[in-house]
C-alpha cells in the first residue's frame, strides 16, 4: 500500500531500529507493548519519507484514540521529543531484567533452552521468543494468534503489532502479561521470571488443521481432517537448542498414525500425522506421553509413561467425531 506521495507503508529495519531506540522501545505514551510505528507530522498520508524525527511507537490502544480524536497528535510529538531528552525513562518492563542472551521458555510443561521457533503449525511461525536487542530489556515477542476456530486474532513481529488495534488489549499485573480479544478472552498469557525464564501459560489456537492447547499441566498437539484426529500429549519435557519446538506439517495430506519415533537430533515424530516435537534438538528428555486417535468408529488413547518400570497402556472408547 503506497499513500498519495507514492510512500509504501513499508519502513526498513534501519528506521525501524532508529525508531525503537528513540521510544526507548516502548510505548511513547504508556510505554506498553506491543506497538505500532506512527507517522507524527505530517500524517502518513502526506509523508515523503520514514523520517525517524518525525516517527515513534505507540501501543494499539494509544494509536486507536489518535485515530479516534481523544489524543493529539501534538501531546505525541511532545512525550516523543521528552523521552529521548529523559535519561530516567526506562524501556518497558526494565524492571523483569530479562536482558540476557539465553531465554528459556517454558510451553505448559515443556521446556525450550534457546529454541530457533517454538512453534510452526502449517508453516506459519506461531511463536517465537528471542533475546533482547542492545537497549532493551524484554524479548521479542513474535507470533500469529488465532482463535480455537482458526480465526486470525492478531500478528506480532519482533515486538511490533501487526493485528486490528482496536480490538485487542494488554495487561500486566506482577509477573504476568496477558493478550486479551474484545471478548476479554486471553490469547495469550506468559509469565517473566527474571534473568531468562518466560512461562506460557495458556494458549488454544488452530491454524490450518493444526490444533494447540496449552495448559500448565501438559502440551497438546492435534492434526484434524474430516475423517479422523490425531493429538499427542507431553506431560514433560526438556531440550536444548531445538529448531523448531512444536512443528505440524500440513504437506501429508491424509493423515494417518504410523508410529512413536523418537530419535537423537530429530524429537518426537508421530510418524504419518506431520506432528513433531523437539525437532533438532542438541539433547533432550521425555516422559509421559498420551496419544489419541479419533475416528468415526473409535477412539484410541494411548498412554506412553516411557519410564522401564512402566508398560505402555491402550484403551478403546466410542466415537467423539
Amino acid at each position: 500500500m503506497q499513500n498519495k506521495e507514492g510512500l509504501s507503508r513499508a519502513i526498513s529495519p534501519e528506521i525501524k531500529r532508529k525508531i525503537r531506540q528513540r521510544s526507548k522501545f516502548g510505548c511513547v505514551i504508556c510505554r506498553r507493548l506491543p506497538y505500532e510505528y506512527e507517522h507524527i507530522d505530517p500524517e502518513f498520508k502526506d509523508a515523503k519519507e520514514h523520517d525517524p524525527d518525525k516517527m515513534c511507537l505507540l501501543c494499539g490502544c494509544c494509536h486507536a484514540k489518535v485515530t479516534g480524536g481523544t489524543l493529539s497528535k501534538d501531546t505525541v510529538k511532545r512525550r516523543y521529543e521528552s523521552i529521548q531528552r529523559d535519561e530516567e525513562i526506562t524501556p518497558p518492563f526494565g524492571e523483569f531484567d530479562l536482558d540476557h542472551q539465553n531465554i528459556t521458555v517454558t510451553l505448559g510443561s515443556c521446556i525450550f533452552h534457546n529454541a530457533k521457533k517454538l512453534i510452526v503449525l502449517n508453516n506459519e511461525l506461531v511463536l517465537a521468543i528471542e533475546p533482547p536487542e542492545e537497549g532493551s530489556s524484554f524479548p521479542l515477542l513474535s507470533g500469529y494468534f488465532s482463535d480455537s476456530d482458526g480465526n486470525e486474532l492478531m500478528r506480532i513481529e519482533k515486538n511490533e503489532w501487526k493485528g486490528p488495534s482496536m480490538a485487542w488489549d494488554l495487561t500486566y499485573e506482577g509477573r504476568d502479561i496477558k493478550i486479551l480479544s474484545e471478548k476479554r478472552k486471553i490469547a495469550l498469557h506468559i509469565q517473566l521470571n527474571p534473568p531468562n525464564e518466560i512461562k506460557v501459560l495458556a494458549l488454544d489456537m488452530r491454524v490450518g488443521n493444526s490444533h494447540l492447547i496449552l495448559t500448565e499441566d501438559g502440551l497438546c498437539v492435534g492434526r484434524i481432517s474430516p475423517e479422523c484426529e490425531y493429538y499427542i500429549k507431553i506431560g514433560r519435557m526438556e531440550c536444548f537448542m531445538a529448531d523448531r519446538g512444536v512443528s505440524v506439517d500440513e504437506t501429508i495430506t491424509k493423515p494417518h498414525f504410523e508410529q512413536l519415533r523418537i530419535a537423537g537430533g530429530e524429537g518426537i515424530d508421530l510418524q504419518g500425522t506431520g506432528i513433531k516435537v523437539g525437532v533438532g534438538a542438541l539433547t533432550a528428555t521425555v516422559r509421559d506421553i498420551l496419544i489419541e486417535e479419533a475416528t468415526k468408529q473409535k477412539t484410541i488413547v494411548t498412554k506412553m509413561p516411557l519410564r522401564t518400570d512402566i508398560f505402555p497402556t491402550t484403551e478403546i472408547f466410542p466415537p467423539r467425531i
